[in-house]
């Protein structure tokens, strides 16, 4: 039975609460992606837009899509980095910090009718479960992109005409990263 299964169970609680979360998202005049951006830098003001990307699991060409959005809205301000000239860090403005406090509000009420009904004990049980879930599948990610890296260098290896083969491994990390991203956000 579906309800029995693990992966099912997560996707049907993950639709729930997306689509509640969205309603209420768009409500208040944001796209989808923009909050996770804003409660990112409202934990953490001045992130690299790579350290943002990480936090969030956005590809880099949504998250500069979504920055310039919502530097065009007055949320939030890019400066160049000190330490780094080639990258920036990106920071809340006051019209930002404002939304922060708004989304907290509304990812706090959806977590609290996910909740309902459980003890402190079990939610702190849940979160804890899930945790270990995210890791076992960022694991496995991470095993499999590094067995994709040695199967590339076994292919160069006996192929000498594969010139390529960082290319080859960049192009198909990229693919996995981005089939990984579209699988995240169809859900």
């Amino acid at each position: 039975m579906l309800d029995d299964e693990l992966h099912f169970l997560l996707l049907r609680a993950f639709n729930h609460s997306n689509r509640r979360i969205d309603a209420a998202i768009r409500a208040i005049g944001l796209l989808p992606g923009q909050p996770k951006i804003i409660e990112c830098l409202s934990e953490r003001d001045g992130r690299t837009a790579k350290e943002i990307c990480a936090e969030c699991i956005l590809d880099k060409s949504t998250m500069t899509g979504l920055l310039r959005r919502m530097e065009q809205r007055g949320l939030v301000r890019r400066r160049v980095s000190e330490t780094d000239r080639r990258s920036y860090r990106v920071f809340l403005t006051e019209s930002g910090r404002d939304y922060a406090a708004r989304i907290a509000a509304i990812m706090h009420d959806a977590d609290e009718t996910a909740m309902r009904g459980m003890d402190e004990k079990t939610r702190r049980r849940l979160r804890e479960g899930l945790r270990h879930v995210i890791a076992n599948l960022e694991d496995r990610a991470r095993n499999d992109r590094a067995r994709n890296d040695r199967a590339l260098e076994d292919d160069a290896l006996e192929d000498p005409t594969l010139e390529n083969h960082e290319d080859s491994k960049k192009t198909t990390r990229v693919q996995q990263d981005s089939a990984q991203q579209d699988s995240t956000q169809q859900d």
